[in-house]
């Protein structure tokens, strides 16, 4: 599943960083409730713009976080699709 294989990410970039959850919470901008839900499975589909925050609290791209084998299989590309799509409509909308 999706939300598996981004918290999976999110853990594995904070310890490449050697950051806590905590702090990953303070750099992204958002209440740590909201990354906790992410990590601990409460949050099956978190929204694109708490996955940007979070990249943006990681210094890393989007792009870069779901270029990563754990989003590889079909179900996962489906997914990252959708996720994209809506990020697009998101940005123009904003514009």
């Amino acid at each position: 599943e999706m939300w598996v294989a981004i918290q999976h990410r999110l853990r594995r970039l904070c310890l490449e960083q050697d950051m806590t959850i905590h702090k990953l919470a303070e750099c992204s901008g958002l209440p740590p409730s909201t990354v906790y839900s992410i990590l601990n499975g409460k949050s099956k589909n978190p929204g694109v713009m708490s996955i940007q925050s979070v990249c943006n609290g990681l210094k890393v791209s989007m792009k870069y976080f779901f270029d990563d084998d754990l989003f590889e299989n079909d179900d996962n590309d489906l997914g990252r699709v959708k996720i994209f799509s809506h990020f697009s409509l998101q940005a123009r909308h904003e514009w």
